[in-house]
């Protein structure tokens, strides 16, 4: 996760934080560089790695609004128990 922060550091992001080993980061940028940066990361991901992927970008605004979408905690989950409902058993 280390090569994948410096990536987007050298792409212009700040604040870059990595979540877990999921290949999910969490930083700053001005919306207006996004299209660029990511690009810019896509490539840096193929030459550093050998590959091909996507990068998908969310603003704080949109995540926040899967936040507030997510089914599990409209069907009475808390939030640290979003992967089942309560009551109901896990297999």
């Amino acid at each position: 996760m280390r090569n994948l922060v410096s990536i987007c550091e050298d792409a212009g992001a700040r604040r870059v934080q990595a979540y877990i080993q999921s290949g999910n980061v969490i930083f700053e940028a001005e919306a207006a560089e996004i299209p660029r940066m990511r690009t810019d990361i896509m490539q840096s991901i193929s030459r550093r790695f050998g590959w091909e992927t996507p990068v998908t970008t969310r603003t704080a605004q949109e995540l926040s609004g899967i936040v507030r979408a997510n089914p599990f905690l409209r069907g009475g989950a808390g939030a640290g128990t979003s992967h089942r409902l309560p009551g109901k058993p896990t297999r």
